[in-house]
């Protein structure tokens, strides 16, 4: 009885599926913060409709330009909800 054999697959392959999941987790991160984000900023407003793509296109600059600043330099006072302030270390 002839077994079936797993294909093997090379160490830069394996690298790549990882990096492909990883990018994948980071993708999904950003959108979710980006989703809450503009959630507070609909709510900020009063859920009015017709300027969604206004809150999630703000949303998505305040997030872009905190991965901007990065982990070792101080982050912007604001916050992407409104009772949160955020401390420069």
């Amino acid at each position: 009885m002839a077994t079936a054999k797993k294909p093997k697959h090379s160490d830069e392959h394996r690298a790549a599926i990882t990096g492909s999941e990883t990018h994948l987790h980071e993708m999904n991160d950003r959108y979710q913060q980006i989703a809450t984000a503009a959630y507070y900023k609909a709510e900020a407003r009063g859920f009015s409709a017709g300027d969604e793509l206004s809150d999630w296109l703000a949303a998505e600059a305040e997030i872009e330009g905190m991965a901007d600043v990065g982990p070792l330099k101080s982050r912007p006072s604001q916050s992407v909800h409104p009772d949160i302030r955020l401390v420069s270390a």
